[in-house]
């Protein structure tokens, strides 16, 4: 909306009272402002210096609010927890810049895991490993240690043709001057995703499996593979990868294991077991998230490609194999 030097909350107000906020803006919306960023030093003359986060957004708030109240007479509630409209600003050095956040909940929020394990691998990482991988939906896949069951559903979906996030909400649509057009768009695209996944949930085009030793895990699998639309033909059961089978020809075994050291568990020797389970599966290809140094070693086959990613913070490689027949 807006970018403007400042260095303290007067400057900061003086800024922020800059925008038509009414152009967006009127008094039956709820409001909320986040602040992110590296602060400004105050001058030294300063009266008002920005010393937190939370301070700058309370400056800024204060400057919508007045500047609504000017235009019509009352003031929009500020709701921090569910606003309706959500003010971001963002400050680097003696500038600041203010956005509107269209979005709502994060974009990597499906919808769906409303149960989880320890260190869970992101939807939207999930996601990219597959895409990485070269899976489309058309193949078997194998996650023989599962977790919460994000890599199986994120497949079950791709094999599904469900839009990720396809009945989700936008933030965009809580704010009141956005044109009705907008919304039967919005609409119409909901309607089209909810017609290919309704075709695609009568016949599945292939089957998607997941596996875990943690009993606790499979349920929370099951109960995400629910709530994500796939789970009469996402299957998740309690198994160790150290008993698994091999899977049939040409099914893709793709994994996320653990990275650090788990109660009871030495990761090192699982990398062991893993290599020489997965080693077996004939004609497969293999697909692992690496995110240990002790990994390469210990697994024991070199990657046939290996790419870069992040999960969150962390930095992982993506290793992939074909084991041949």
């Amino acid at each position: 909306l807006h970018s403007f030097e400042c260095n303290d909350a007067t400057t900061l107000y003086a800024g922020a009272l800059e925008v038509p906020w009414n152009h967006w803006l009127d008094p039956s919306v709820s409001i909320a402002v986040t602040t992110t960023g590296k602060l400004p030093p105050p001058p030294r003359d300063s009266k008002k210096p920005l010393r937190t986060h939370v301070f700058a957004s309370q400056v800024i708030k204060d400057a919508i609010v007045d500047r609504v109240r000017e235009q019509h007479g009352i003031r929009p509630d500020v709701v921090p927890r569910d606003p309706d409209v959500r003010v971001v600003a963002r400050i680097f050095g003696d500038r600041c810049g203010l956005f509107l956040d269209a979005t709502g909940s994060p974009l990597n929020w499906r919808g769906y895991r409303h149960t989880s394990v320890k260190a869970p691998l992101t939807e939207t990482a999930a996601a990219a490993f597959l895409h990485d991988a070269g899976y489309t939906g058309s193949r078997a896949l194998v996650d023989p240690m599962c977790g919460s069951g994000t890599i199986a559903i994120e497949a079950g979906m791709m094999a599904a043709g469900i839009a990720p996030g396809g009945e989700r909400a936008f933030g965009i649509e809580r704010w009141p001057l956005v044109p009705d057009k907008f919304h039967h768009a919005l609409e119409r695209v909901r309607q089209k995703a909810r017609n290919i996944r309704r075709a695609a949930n009568k016949q599945p085009r292939t089957m998607v499996q997941g596996f875990d030793v943690d009993p606790e895990a499979v349920t929370a699998a099951r109960t995400n593979a629910k709530m994500a639309g796939v789970g009469g033909w996402v299957h998740f059961d309690v198994a160790d990868i150290a008993d698994l089978q091999p899977p049939a020809a040409g099914t893709l075994v793709a994994t996320n294991p653990p990275y650090g050291e788990r109660i009871g568990d030495d990761v090192v020797e699982l990398y062991k077991t893993m290599g020489a389970v997965l080693g077996n599966c004939k004609g497969c290809d293999l697909a692992i998230l690496d995110g240990h140094d002790s990994f390469p070693d210990a697994f024991g086959l070199a990657p046939e490609r290996t790419s870069r990613m992040r999960n969150g913070q962390l930095k992982i490689l993506l290793h992939h194999w074909r084991v041949e027949a």
